[in-house]
């Protein structure tokens, strides 16, 4: 089993924003960072030699919460799944951490 995740900015309306610090040069949040998590198998390679994912099962997560929270729901995801074994994993964010 592996695991991928990512986090990107979604564009808010100001009531969702309230609170929020953001990035521009005035401190206002324009966005809130959301995360997606997928657990899924693959099964050997493509011609050019990248691995093909298994379509049916194929399990996503999202949310907006913090990355804290949202890290450990996706690692116990894997943990329902099939694998006892640690995942391998990638995550990307364009968001600063800290």
């Amino acid at each position: 089993m592996d695991v991928s995740a990512d986090g990107t900015g979604v564009p808010m309306g100001p009531e969702e924003r309230v609170g929020r610090r953001g990035k521009p040069a005035d401190g206002k949040a324009k966005t809130r960072q959301a995360y997606l998590g997928g657990v899924f198998t693959q099964h050997g390679a493509d011609e050019k030699g990248w691995p093909v994912r298994d379509w049916e099962p194929t399990t996503f997560i999202s949310g907006f919460m913090p990355i804290d929270e949202f890290g450990p729901l996706l690692r116990r995801r894997h943990s329902d799944g099939v694998s006892a074994r640690p995942p391998r994993s990638s995550c990307s964010s364009t968001e600063p951490t800290g």
